[in-house]
């Protein structure tokens, strides 16, 4: 009874409030584009080859990913778009399914043969760095991929480290091969904070860059149309999947727990804020 709102609740604790009477816990999906990995085409390491990063996505299982580190409570990703967002093209969800031999036989097919547990081509090995940040659930979801790599013969390097060094080594050194993203977002120009050429060293961290891709996001943003907006949104999330820029995780969903008995609560349609102006006790 010490509290009659809490924001983003645990994943550890949505047990224990949905079996109290005097609770009640909030669900709501959020827009924008949810945990998402970003490969960085510009490094002249594994990365760099089509056929690696293919594997890497068929070689996660996104349903186990989310069970291990969400609990199961969120939703297993296929856009970089999360499924509430206005654009959101249900067709990408026919790409890169779950597929651990599908994933072997691609590195296999491109000449990455196993040598041990990791594989080599060309007297190169597989292996691929991943700084991360030192909290959750960047830990959790970097290492969970990371078993999921080394199934196939990718070994990467997962490195945990304080904000102030991650940034550092992403944005001034580009020594990454892998690093996440998450935005709410309420309009799906969030595709062009990520994936424009021109935000290559801001939020574009896949360091990505297709002209074509650039038109699409720059006349999606200037028209008001929504048709026009939808099929060109529609276009990228199937071009920049298909260039593997990115291999979506997971669609947040927001989990808020309440006291039953306040009423007039509102989550905003990002699920983001909780606002009280109208909140009272029935």
């Amino acid at each position: 009874g010490e509290t009659q709102d809490i924001a983003a609740i645990d994943t550890l604790q949505y047990d224990d409030l949905i079996s109290t009477s005097a609770l009640k816990v909030i669900k709501q999906a959020q827009p924008g584009s949810g945990y998402i990995l970003l490969l960085n085409l510009s490094r002249n390491t594994p990365i760099k080859d089509p056929a690696v990063r293919a594997a890497m996505a068929y070689a996660i299982d996104k349903q186990a990913h989310n069970q291990a580190v969400y609990g199961g409570l969120f939703e297993p990703a296929a856009s970089p778009l999360m499924k509430v967002t206005f654009g959101y093209e249900p067709k990408t969800e026919e790409l890169f399914k779950f597929d651990v031999d599908k994933a072997k036989q691609t590195l296999d097919d491109a000449g990455w043969k196993l040598n041990g547990d990791v594989r080599e081509k060309d007297g190169q090995k597989l292996e691929l760095y991943w700084p991360v940040q030192e909290r959750e659930p960047d830990k959790s979801q970097a290492t969970f991929c990371q078993g999921a790599w080394k199934a196939i013969g990718i070994d990467c390097k997962v490195d945990v480290m304080e904000r102030g060094r991650l940034r550092q080594v992403i944005r001034t050194d580009n020594n990454y091969d892998v690093t996440t993203m998450w935005f709410s977002y309420a309009d799906p120009d969030v595709l062009r904070t990520i994936f424009h050429s021109k935000n290559q060293d801001a939020f574009n961290r896949a360091k990505y860059n297709n002209p074509q891709v650039d038109a699409w996001l720059e006349q999606a943003y200037q028209t008001g149309d929504e048709a026009t907006r939808k099929d060109l949104y529609s276009k990228i999330q199937l071009q920049v999947l298909n260039d593997l820029a990115t291999i979506p995780l997971t669609d947040s969903i927001t989990y808020n727990a309440k006291a039953a008995k306040l009423d007039g609560d509102v989550l905003d349609y990002l699920s983001s804020y909780v606002w009280l102006n109208s909140a009272q006790f029935k």
